[in-house]
């Protein structure tokens, strides 16, 4: 607080009136000068001066000792050749609070980007090593499910015929290459046993018949062409016709159930034992309009089926040829019609029609019909089927 004094001057008049000023007082001046005194340096002596009064009296007022120099905390020294890491850190501590954490984390992400670059360095040289080791070479080649394929021709298409790394070997290439191959359906290759080993497992398809197209081909159990015949191949299967490479390869539903109902035929004739087994078939020939047809191999006798149900219409078969073959009369049919069941037409050819062949109608005691519907055995006419 600042204390005023007024003064009178001769003529009675107080100064401040006239003067317009205030006059500061010795005590005010002692108190102005001891702040200023504190704001410049802090006294280092033991006490501070301090007004004890009105009256102007100063007096030296105990002050806390300060702490002798051997006393004071010494700063830590950093150790040798952290000096850059070490005003990192302060300058990171010394940011603002978001610009730390980002600073931190950046700091975190170099280091984690430096030690993943350390490890993939070392795998890629231990890989590289390994790749060109003699230890890893491909010794041993164990090749399952392989009939008509031969060995060479399975190494030569996974690539297996030539030196290779089995650390470095194309797996899913080596079996694109296996599935090239015409008799392969599916194969599989896994590297066992290791380190020199490999295991190569093989499909083979399998040829339920043969379809005539632009050429022959082999047909699998799914209705597919797969591989065509080469000359002087002998299949041993009975040829399919009727079909054109459109359908079969398309798939479409009415020759899906087209190939299902001639491989249900061929069953069927699979089973029997006499004249019209399946190896003695030469031609399974399909027709949109009239069905199936089968042609023997020896007789060469045209039997035509129409459409199922097949097991009914063989047996008959079997029993009408039976029939013929007991009275001497098989020799020069050509034909034999079953389209409709349970009649039965039978052709011979031109001038080998037996001369006591009548038109019986239903004849009876005929061995091999176990009590079914007798069919009517009607003589066509003599001369090749039209």
């Amino acid at each position: 607080m600042t204390h005023f004094r007024t003064t009178r001057n001769p003529l009675g008049q107080g100064g401040a009136a006239r003067t317009g000023r205030k006059q500061i007082t010795p005590l005010g001046r002692a108190r102005r000068v001891a702040e200023a005194a504190a704001q410049a340096s802090p006294p280092r002596a033991s006490g501070a001066a301090v007004v004890s009064s009105a009256r102007g009296n100063l007096k030296a007022a105990p002050a806390k000792a300060a702490p002798a120099k051997a006393d004071r905390p010494r700063p830590r020294r950093a150790p040798a050749g952290s000096a850059g890491r070490g005003s990192l850190m302060r300058a990171v501590r010394a940011a603002p609070g978001a610009l730390r954490k980002l600073a931190a984390l950046c700091l975190y992400a170099v280091l984690a980007t430096t030690a993943l670059a350390a490890v993939s360095a070392g795998c890629l040289y231990a890989y590289y090593s390994f790749s060109d080791s003699d230890y890893f070479l491909i010794k041993r080649h164990d090749i399952r499910g392989i009939f008509r394929v031969s060995r060479q021709e399975v190494l030569a298409a996974a690539g297996l015929d030539r030196p290779v790394n089995t650390l470095t070997f194309d797996t899913r290439a080596a079996v694109r290459g296996l599935k090239s191959l015409p008799w392969v359906e599916e194969a599989d290759i896994s590297r066992a046993p290791l380190p020199d080993g490999i295991t190569v497992r093989v499909t083979e398809y399998k040829p339920r018949a043969v379809v005539t197209l632009d050429r022959l081909y082999y047909l699998d159990s799914k209705g597919r062409p797969f591989k065509s015949l080469e000359p002087g191949e002998n299949p041993g299967k009975p040829i399919v016709s009727g079909f054109t490479l459109d359908e079969l390869l398309n798939e479409g539903p009415l020759a899906g159930q087209a190939v299902s109902e001639v491989f249900e035929l061929m069953d069927v004739l699979d089973r029997r034992t006499d004249g019209w087994r399946l190896d003695e078939i030469s031609e399974i020939r399909r027709d949109p309009d009239i069905g199936i047809t089968l042609f023997t191999r020896s007789s060469g006798i045209e039997a035509r089926l129409g459409f199922g149900p097949f097991a009914e219409k063989v047996a008959r078969l079997g029993r009408v040829a039976d029939r013929l073959k007991a009275r001497g009369h098989l020799a020069g049919v050509t034909h034999m019609n079953l389209e409709c069941s349970p009649r039965v037409t039978v052709r011979w050819a031109r001038g080998a029609k037996p001369p006591d062949v009548g038109v019986p109608e239903e004849e009876e005691g005929v061995p091999g019909y176990d009590g079914e519907v007798p069919p009517a055995l009607i003589a066509g006419p003599a001369g090749p089927v039209g």
